[in-house]
Parts: structure tokens; sequence; C-alpha cells
């Protein structure tokens, strides 16, 4: 309603503009002699008639209700007073014959197509009619304008005349419905965001009652706190009386003890040459013990893999499961004697061995994660990751980076308590990369922040006992960590706060010691990455191609220390790679180890004939091949 009033309002103000114009232009043309009185006159009782509609229009418009026929009394009234205009200012060959183009273009705003066609009709049957009745004399022909009389009664003049005023009629309602349609529209979706802009205002005025509800419970929470911060103020003025009392006690037994630590610190000093001797004789045993553990272990993992390949004949899915805890019972052992083996190495004044290969950081840590979360999860911990995006290649050795992330991240585990939580994020930082573990667990001394990396070095406590270990672990991965020219150490704000530990790698490396590649050729997925573990455990840097073409082009390439050699292979098979390799003055003097089930005696011969170093038949002992390869490449 409120939107057909203001289209009402806003016709009315254009015509009284309208009215004004003709109006004046009338005057003008009698003023100078252009009409005569009778046309004038007459002009002036049609906008008198004109005017008088429009303001009882008004009127009814400013009592807030108008009803539809009423417009079109107003309407009528107009074309009623242009048609009067038309007939007493010259008939058809003048230009007020263009001008109910104005009522019907008003019609079809204010209304539809319909009204607007309706008004457009009646408009060219009224011409129709001035036409035909001032042709038959019914009605005397006005000369306002010098003229030919003759020239409107022409057919061509009246044929043109009408056609264009009907057609001018029928675009002005089309384009005045459609004018008028389309502001209706975009009214109506007006509407809709104003109804949306509502029910937001309401939206937010409820929340802004809601805030004010939580800061009046602030503001009671905060006086309830002040209570008890004073509360809690008088007891630790009570406690501190009472401290400083046990102080004074305290001091006084601290005096006799080290009274009593004097003298004894006489009978250390003896035995502390003792205990140097015996630690020498723990490191060597440590290594004599971790190398006698080692070898019986290589085959045992070498075994179980092909076992668990269906290698060795087919397994039921009890036999399955149970070789799945002796490889998982056998990879732990492994770190075992690695850590043990490490220790050794490191007391002896021997290098660890470092295998350099470009790694992903995220891969490395997804997978430590991946063996730590089960047992996290049972102690019903909390492990989160956070690896930045743009997390740069770094180079370094696998097996020896995941052993630091598996310590430091096994460490929080174990001294976190049920319900804790496990963080583990890394990140560019300048030219390295920096790995982060925290916790929020029982936390580390300000004292022993140093000492938690020395060898065998534990925290006294009664949880410290309970989680187990020998406290080697931090100690391994000090070393590792400085082999590859990075740095680690430890942060804590005191027990029971937590600890987090920091590592940070050079993106370059740092220095290593070059370990020798051993390329290993075979198609079965399961075998060769059995090698490859088997080799990499070794110190070796395994090189794998799943086909023979790809494995020459990689030894070609990579010029490896030795190759090891399947012979059924995809593409290119074992004996065709051989023959290839060594006639090719890149690789010739590369040796190679055929490992194949295609170990017949006329296969042995032909590789043997084509340059292969050695032939070993699978199933292959674990140990014997490891023998084989160090021999081939010169290592003891």
């Amino acid at each position: 309603m409120d939107e057909q009033r203001e289209k009402i309002a806003l016709y009315l103000k254009l015509k009284g503009l309208a009215l004004f114009a003709i109006f004046a232009i009338n005057a003008a043309e009698f003023m100078y002699g252009a009409i005569g009185a009778v046309a004038y006159f007459s002009g002036l009782l049609a906008l008198a008639a004109a005017g008088c509609g429009g303001a009882l229009l008004w009127s009814t418009l400013g009592r807030g209700w108008v009803a539809a026929p009423m417009v079109h009394a107003s309407l009528v009234t107009d074309l009623l007073a242009i048609l009067a205009g038309l007939y007493f200012n010259g008939g058809p060959q003048t230009t007020w014959g263009f001008l109910p183009v104005v009522v019907i273009l008003i019609a079809g705003y204010l209304f539809d197509l319909r009204v607007a066609l309706l008004y457009g009709v009646s408009s060219f049957v009224a011409l129709c009619s001035f036409f035909v009745m001032e042709g038959l004399n019914f009605l005397p022909h006005q000369f306002s304008y010098p003229v030919p009389y003759e020239y409107w009664r022409s057919f061509n003049y009246q044929s043109d005349y009408l056609l264009g005023v009907g057609l001018l009629f029928a675009v002005s309602a089309v384009v005045s419905s459609y004018f008028g349609r389309t502001l209706r529209r975009s009214n109506e979706h007006l509407k809709e965001v104003l109804a949306v802009t509502e029910s937001a205002r309401v939206a937010a005025e409820a929340s802004r009652k809601s805030m004010m509800n939580v800061m009046a419970e602030l503001a009671n929470a905060r006086l309830e706190l002040e209570q008890r911060v004073r509360e809690r103020t008088r007891e630790l003025e009570d406690i501190r009386d009472n401290l400083e009392k046990n102080v004074e006690e305290r001091t006084r037994d601290l005096e006799a003890a080290r009274r009593a630590t004097l003298h004894m610190l006489k009978d250390l000093k003896e035995d502390m040459g003792k205990l140097e001797v015996v630690d020498r004789m723990k490191t060597e045993f440590l290594a004599m013990v971790s190398h006698e553990l080692r070898t019986p272990l290589t085959p045992i993992k070498g075994y179980l893999s092909l076992m668990l390949s269906s290698k060795m004949g087919e397994l039921s899915q009890q036999q399955r499961d149970a070789l799945t805890v002796l490889a998982r019972q056998s990879d732990h052992l492994q770190n075992l004697v690695e850590s043990l083996l490490d220790i050794s190495r490191l007391e002896l004044g021997k290098p660890i061995p470092i295998v350099r290969v470009p790694l992903g950081v995220r891969q490395v840590m997804d997978e430590v994660l991946g063996a730590v979360r089960i047992m996290a999860e049972s102690r019903g911990l909390n492990i989160t990751l956070e690896l930045a995006g743009n997390l740069p290649t770094i180079v370094a050795d696998e097996i020896k980076l995941k052993r630091v992330i598996a310590n430091l991240v096994g460490n929080s585990v174990k001294f976190t308590p049920k319900g804790g939580e496990v963080k583990v994020s890394a990140f560019p930082d300048g030219a390295n990369v920096r790995i982060e573990v925290s916790d929020n667990g029982i936390g580390i001394p300000q004292d022993l922040l140093k000492k938690v990396f020395e060898k065998f070095f534990q925290i006294d406590s009664a949880y410290t006992r309970a989680a187990g270990g020998i406290g080697m672990g931090l100690a391994i991965a000090r070393e590792l960590v400085e082999l590859h020219g990075g740095k680690i150490w430890a942060e804590s704000a005191g027990p029971g706060k937590g600890a987090k530990f920091v590592v940070l790698l050079p993106i370059g490396g740092g220095n290593w010691l070059m370990a020798k590649k051993i390329l290993i050729i075979e198609d079965y997925p399961a075998t060769s990455k059995m090698i490859a573990d088997l080799m990499r455990m070794e110190g070796f840097e395994p090189l794998v191609a799943g086909d023979g073409i790809s494995g020459f082009n990689k030894a070609i390439v990579e010029r490896p220390d030795l190759v090891l050699l399947d012979v059924m292979l995809p593409e290119m098979n074992g004996f065709e790679v051989c023959e290839k390799l060594k006639k090719n003055p890149v690789t010739a003097a590369i040796p190679v180890v055929i490992v194949s089930v295609r170990a017949t005696d006329s296969n042995i011969r032909e590789g043997t004939a084509l340059g292969a170093d050695a032939y070993i038949p699978k199933p292959f002992d674990p140990f014997k091949l490891v023998e084989l390869v160090k021999q081939l490449v010169g290592e003891k």
C-alpha cells in the first residue's frame, strides 16, 4: 500500500509540472498570436479540469486512503483534457495528438500492461473518431495553425498519422508496464533485504544483552576471585612463618651433613680411579654384546620378512599374526642393540656411520608418530602434530633422525601422566629446521636441564622409577643431532610444569661420513624393502629400482659401489642388465651380485659368463649376503 501511494504521489507531482509547462506554452502562443482566443481558453479549461482532478486525488492521498477508481478517474480526466486541447488547437495536424502517451506511460507505471493497453486503445479510438467526425463534417475543424485545410484530409496523411500514433501508444504501454513490473520486483527484493536486516538487528540486540549478562557474571567472578586471593595470601603468610623456622632447623642439619660429606670425599677420590677402569670395561662389554646380538638378529629379521612376504610358502592368518608380533619385537630389539652400539662407539671414540639422503621432515614425523601413537593412546595421552606448510627438504640419515624423534617423543610419553598432552611441531628457522617436542608432564628442575643428556642419567623420582629405562635415549639423541651438525636442548619451567625439547638441524646437512651406495634392482616390493633395510642397517646407502631399464639408467647416473640384481625383471631381464653394465665403460668396474630364484647350474654359468661377480639363490641367508657385500666393496 505504501508503495502504491508513493507511485500516485510521483504521478501527481509529474502531472503538476506537465500542467504548468502546457499552461506556459499555451499562454506564450496566445500572447504572440500563434493561437486564437478559442484555442487558448479551451486549453485553460482543459488544464483546469485536469488540475481539479489531480487536486482531488492529492487531498484523498493526504488523508491516507486512495481507491483505484479515483486514480482511473484522474487519468480519464487528463485524457479528456488532452482530447479537448487537441480539438480546439487544430485537430490531428497538431502535436496534441501525442500527449496521450503521457497518460499511457503513467497507467502502465501505476497498474499493469492490460490497463496501459486499455488507455492506449481508448486514445487511439478517440483520435480515429476525430478524423472520422471532422472528415464527415460532424464536427467543425478549428484552424489554430496555418496548415492547408485539405492536407490532413488526405488518406496518406491519415494512414501514416494513425499508424505512427498507434505504434507509439502500444510501445508506450509495453515499456511503462515493463518498467513498473521491474520496479515492483526491485521493491520486493528491497523488502526482503530489509526483513533480513531487521532479523540481524534483533539477533545483534539479543547478543548484546547476552554479552551484558556475561559481563555481569565476570564481575561477580572477579569479586569471588579477589576474596579467594585474600584468603590464600593469609595462608601463604602463615606458611612463610613456618618455613622460616624449618629453614633454620634445616640449616643446622645441613652443616652437620657438610662435615660428614667432607670425610666421604676422601673415600670417593680413591674410588674414582677404580670406577674409570670399570666404566671402560663396561663400554667394551656393551660393544661386544651389541655386536654379538646384532649377528643373529640380521638373519632373524631377514627370514621374518621373507616369511611374511609369502616367499617361503603361504601362511595361515594365525601364523601371520604371530610372525608380525615377532617382526615388531625384533625391530624393538634392533633399536635397543643399535642404541647400545652407538653408546659403545662414542665411548671408544669410534665414529657413528651416517647415511646421507634427502628427507622430507613431514614423512619422517608421520612414520614416527604413527608408531608411538598407539602407546600414547593406551596411556590416555593426546598427541598432536603441527607442521609448517613450507618445510624444506633436509639431508640427513633417515634411521638416525627417526631414532632422535622417537627418543624425544617416547620420553615425553613416558613422563606425562594419564590425560596429558604431547605436542610435536616442525617449522623453518633461518637456515635450519626447528623440531619441538613439548608436554605437560612432570617437568625438569632447572639445574638438571643439561644433565638429562648425559649417559645413564635419570631424575631420581618415583615416577621415573616406575617408567623404567636405562637413561640412554636423550644421550643418544644429543650425539646423533651433533653428528648432523645440529643442536639440541631442553626447556622447562620446573617440576610439574611440563618440558620442551628443541632440535635445530641445518638444511644443508652439516658434516657427514659418506656411506657407500648399494643399487638394488628387484621388482618384488617386499623383497626390495627387506634388502634395502638390511643394507641400511649395515651403514650402506640403498638405491632401489623396480625394473631392468630404470635400474641400468640409475646405475649410469648414481654409479653405485655395488649392484644387487634379480633375474626375473620386467622390461629387461637381469642377464641383459648385467651384460650392459659390464660392457659400458662407466659401470664396467662395479661389482654385480645376482640374487634370484633361478639358480640352476646353467643359470649360474650364464650369469658368471656375462660378468657377474657372485650368484646367490633365493631364499638367501641375510648374514651371508651382508658379508659378501662388505667383501666386494672393500669394507671390514
